[in-house]
């Protein structure tokens, strides 16, 4: 299966990125890096079934390209998801 993984540059999102690839499943991290960190994927580079994509969550079009199966990870919520 492919994951993407919203937020995936954060503590949570790049251990969870790590155990998807390591069962078999691949995985595309989509990040903003506002709370996350490059550094946090940067052992996933180059792993086989591993894409990121530095983009803001709130940037549908690029979203729906990217969409499978959808995991939030992020500590923010966006601005419309406070109604």
């Amino acid at each position: 299966m492919h994951y993407l993984i919203t937020g995936g540059a954060g503590f949570i999102g790049s251990h969870l990125a790590e155990a998807l690839l390591a069962r078999g499943d691949s995985v595309t991290v989509m990040d903003d890096l506002s709370t996350g960190a490059i550094r946090n994927i940067g052992h996933l580079k180059g792993q086989r079934g591993f894409t990121y994509v530095i983009e803001s969550v709130e940037n549908i079009p690029v979203l729906a390209e990217l969409v499978d199966t959808a995991i939030r990870c992020s500590t923010s919520l966006p601005r419309w998801a406070y109604g």
